[in-house]
């Protein structure tokens, strides 16, 4: 995926600086979430775009995407805010590759383009881009997925997890 450039390059450097400890929150403030599809993924949506967050989307240079995920990043240029090559985002970290993580406003063309796959865990390469997250700010995740694992989970340290439950009716504790 092509580099893009940051709206502001404090906005770029908090992300870099961020980059390195996202993947490495102490498991205590995770409250793990069992998939989200159908109504309650969209009312998730609808939640993070009036909180005004920020979400990324993942593309990890070691795979090869489909002509799908590639509509997706065409799709989404105007929105992306910055671009920065890491081994780790929220929930992950690699060993020996990279990846491209992207940040993107989430305007109500954006919101309507993620509500597409209709559940997370769509977001798995090679049809799209991985890893859907939203945040409070650039360095600061309020919720994350791995998709090719199955998991989910919001950070309490972020957000009033009371209030995402509120908000998205029929969004389940994951259990075991």
């Amino acid at each position: 995926m092509p580099r893009r450039r940051g709206l502001r390059p404090q906005l770029l450097a908090a992300v870099v600086r961020s980059m390195a400890t996202l993947a490495f929150r102490p498991m205590s403030r995770l409250v793990s979430i069992v998939e989200p599809s159908g109504a309650i993924y969209r009312m998730l949506l609808v939640f993070a775009a009036r909180k005004q967050s920020l979400f990324s989307l993942v593309w990890r240079d070691q795979l090869d995407f489909l002509e799908p995920a590639y509509a997706i990043d065409q799709a989404l240029t105007s929105e992306c805010v910055s671009s920065v090559s890491t081994d780790a985002w929220p929930g992950t970290r690699l060993m020996g590759h990279k990846a491209t993580v992207n940040f993107y406003k989430l305007s109500p063309s954006a919101t309507e383009l993620l509500t597409g796959p209709g559940r997370l865990f769509a977001w798995r390469a090679p049809q799209l881009p991985e890893d859907l997250a939203f945040y409070v700010a650039p360095d600061r995740p309020w919720f994350g997925s791995i998709a090719h694992e199955g998991d989910a989970f919001l950070y309490a340290d972020a957000i009033d997890v009371a209030e995402v439950f509120a908000n998205v009716p029929g969004l389940e504790l994951a259990t075991g």
